[in-house]
């Protein structure tokens, strides 16, 4: 028998040819896992978990009567002819385009063609020189106002600008120890903050930068500024220094209101005075701008935030160990007490809906009842441990900073929450500048 056709030469074809087709497999099973577990770190990656393959970095800064979108610059080596930038009112409408293809070295545009108080999606897109769509657009929904709100976060050292639809920080101040409290001067959209490690305080222009510092304090955290004198009542709570006095912009004094227990909040009222609340004492002063005491209000023991209604100049005031909101006049008569509170620390007025707005610390939500008597109206709960609150005139809403959930809330005034942004380490106190003068 030949060697050809002998059996044992026909075994060894047929094992070869297992060998090589197992080869095979295995060559592709390789080829197959190192495609799978390679990085997807290129930006045009459809599978790229950041871009989705599309444009990277996408923003939209909401201003007053318009809104910025920003992005990153198209790859370099990417065969791209540029970006479609499309626009929509929020909802069901279809997408139009904002302007002709942008060139793929644009980083942003200026949308001027928007009304205030209306929310717009926007959409962007790689556009390949075919005129096709590379990778997943990317989408962003934006509210554009004239309000320009101030968020304390001593968790972080910062104070922070946020857009007016609370979507997208426009600024951030760092390096601001331990501030717990800011005050927007009305008459420039100033923004002051204390900082009771340094024992200084601050103040910046509506774009952040810094107008003036000074120090002179122990340890300075509530503060009120008169937007009339552009001065401010600041509280010292550096223990046996605990006094109230009225600074200049460069810390020169122009009042003193002498010591207190523990003053732990201020409140302007006409011609450059202020309400002054003194926890440990568990009452409320009232001094002129000279800081001699014109009245004085118990209200009875821990209170701890107060908020002056401008139209009749009565006061609220939140009791919070005791579960109590206090009312009284502008000339110190108690008016109403609203026992049964889980609590109650931060308290807003909003003149011309008739509410009060008070936040609830153990109960991880916000209260409204009504100004005129405090009867309840609604309850909007899931605000972990509110502790700043701000009422916007203009349109109702009221901003809360939940420092247990590290966000700040904005609230419609029918107690709809209607954003939540969380990338906040600590937020405390929350400010609104009703913006353009």
């Amino acid at each position: 028998m030949s060697a050809l056709h002998s059996p044992s030469a026909g075994r060894s074809r047929v094992a070869t040819l297992v060998v090589r087709t197992l080869g095979l497999a295995c060559a592709v099973l390789l080829v197959l896992a190192s495609c799978e577990s390679r990085p997807r770190n290129n930006p045009l990656d459809p599978q790229n978990p950041i871009t989705g393959g599309g444009p990277a970095s996408f923003r939209a800064l909401a201003g007053n009567m318009q809104i910025e979108l920003v992005w990153s610059a198209a790859p370099s080596n990417a065969l791209l002819a540029g970006f479609r930038l499309e626009r929509r009112r929020h909802g069901p409408n279809p997408f139009v385009e904002v302007t002709p293809v942008l060139p793929p070295t644009v980083t942003g545009y200026v949308d001027q063609t928007v009304t205030n108080d209306l929310e717009y999606d926007y959409r962007l897109s790689y556009i390949l020189p075919d005129g096709g769509i590379s990778g997943t657009p990317q989408e962003l929904t934006s509210r554009p106002g004239p309000e320009l709100v101030w968020v304390a976060d001593p968790g972080a050292d910062e104070v922070v600008r946020v857009s007016p639809d609370a979507r997208a920080r426009i600024h951030t101040i760092t390096n601001v120890r331990g501030v717990n409290r800011v005050s927007v001067q009305l008459s420039g959209g100033e923004i002051w903050a204390t900082e009771p490690p340094r024992g200084q305080t601050t103040v910046h222009d509506p774009s952040g930068a810094l107008v003036d510092q000074f120090t002179g304090t122990g340890q300075p955290n509530a503060l009120a500024v008169d937007p009339t004198s552009q001065t401010a009542w600041i509280c010292d709570e550096q223990p046996g220094l605990e006094r109230v006095r009225r600074f200049t912009q460069n810390g020169s004094v122009v009042g003193d209101a002498g010591l207190f227990g523990l003053a732990s909040d201020v409140a302007i009222i006409p011609g450059g005075g202020a309400w002054i609340v003194d926890q440990e004492a568990g009452w409320v002063v009232k001094v002129n701008s000279a800081g001699t005491p014109l009245d004085t209000v118990v209200v009875g023991s821990d209170p701890r935030r107060l908020a002056v209604d401008t139209l009749d100049g009565s006061v609220w005031v939140t009791r919070f160990s005791a579960g109590e909101i206090v009312h009284f006049s502008s000339t110190g008569t108690i008016l109403t007490r609203i026992p049964g509170l889980a609590g109650p620390y931060a308290v807003d007025i909003d003149e011309f809906r008739d509410q009060i707005w008070i936040g609830l610390d153990q109960a991880n939500a916000v209260q409204v009842r009504t100004r005129a008597d405090g009867t309840f109206k609604f309850l909007v709960q899931g605000i972990s441990r509110p502790r700043g609150l701000a009422v916007v005139d203009r349109t109702g809403e009221c901003w809360v900073t939940a420092i247990a959930a590290h966000e700040l809330v904005q609230i419609g005034a029918n107690g709809t929450i209607q954003v939540r942004n969380n990338v906040f380490a600590a937020p405390f106190d929350v400010r609104v500048d009703p913006g353009p003068r």
